[in-house]
C-alpha cells in the first residue's frame, strides 16, 4: 500500500467528520516527527483522569485529535525529501495507529465499545501493519503489529484471519527468542478454539495460563488478558 494509499484510506474511516490536520495550511510550520510523536502522547491523555476512557466523550474526543496526528504524519512521510525523515514520519504514524486500535478494542473488557470504534480502529490496526511493513523493524515490533490486527479481526469473528496473525506473532517471538511472546500468541490460538466451539481448548488455555503466569509481573497480567477478552467475546 502506498503512502497515498494509507493516507486516503485514513480519511475514509472519518467520512462524515471535518478535521483540520496538523499540517494544515492555516499553521505556518507543519509538526516535525518528533512534535508528532509528541502529539500522539498527549492525545492519548484525554482518556487519563481517574476514569476509564469509555464514560463520557473521551474516546470520541482522543479519536479526532489522534486521526489529525496521524494524518499529518502520513503527509509529512509523503513530502519528505530523505529515507531518514521519511521513515521517522512513518514511525510516528505507526505509533498512533497502534494507540487507536488498541483503545478501540473490545477485548480489554474495561467498557462498551461502540461499533463504530471498534470498526475505525480494526481499520487502523490494519493500518498500522501496513505502515510496519514498510518499516525495518525489529522482529518484537512486527509481532506486536500482528497480534493487534489479530485482536481486532478475533473481534470481528475473522477467525482464519485473526489465527494466521497470531500464528505470525509467535513465530517472529520464537525468532527473537521472546518465550513470552510465543506463550501468549499460542494462547490467543486457544481462545479461538473457545470461541469456535473446542470443548478442549479451555483446558490447555488454563494450562497455558499457569505457564506464562510463572515468567513474572507481565505473565500474570497476560495470562489475565484471555479471561477478560472471553468475557467479552464468548457469549
Amino acid at each position: 500500500m502506498s503512502l497515498i494509499s494509507v493516507f486516503i484510506l485514513s480519511i475514509s474511516i472519518f467520512p462524515n467528520v471535518e478535521a483540520k490536520t496538523m499540517s494544515d495550511p492555516l499553521i505556518e510550520m507543519p509538526l516535525s516527527a518528533k512534535e508528532l510523536r509528541g502529539a500522539n502522547y498527549a492525545a492519548t491523555q484525554t482518556l487519563r483522569g481517574g476514569e476509564t476512557i469509555y464514560k463520557g466523550k473521551q474516546l470520541g474526543a482522543y479519536l479526532l485529535l489522534a486521526r489529525s496526528v496521524f494524518e499529518s504524519a502520513i503527509e509529512g512521510a509523503a513530502r519528505s525529501e530523505s529515507e531518514e525523515d521519511r521513515n521517522a514520519y512513518l514511525l510516528a504514524a505507526k505509533m498512533t495507529a497502534f494507540n487507536i486500535a488498541s483503545f478501540t478494542w473490545p477485548g480489554w473488557n474495561e467498557g462498551e465499545i461502540e461499533e463504530k470504534d471498534r470498526e475505525v480502529g480494526f481499520q487502523f490496526s490494519r493500518l498500522h501493519m501496513k505502515i510496519s511493513e514498510q518499516l525495518d523493524l525489529p522482529p518484537d515490533k512486527r509481532a506486536n503489529a500482528c497480534w493487534i490486527g489479530a485482536a481486532h479481526e478475533m473481534a470481528a469473528k475473522n477467525y482464519a484471519a485473526a489465527r494466521s496473525l497470531f500464528t505470525q506473532a509467535k513465530v517472529l517471538g520464537e525468532e527473537n527468542n521472546s518465550k513470552e511472546t510465543a506463550l501468549m500468541n499460542q494462547g490467543w490460538m486457544l481462545v479461538i478454539d473457545i470461541l469456535q466451539g473446542d470443548t478442549e481448548a479451555g483446558s490447555e488455555l488454563k494450562e497455558l495460563q499457569e505457564r506464562i503466569t510463572k515468567l513474572g509481573e507481565d505473565g500474570k497480567f497476560y495470562a489475565g488478558q484471555y479471561d477478560d477478552a472471553l468475557k467479552v467475546f464468548d457469549k
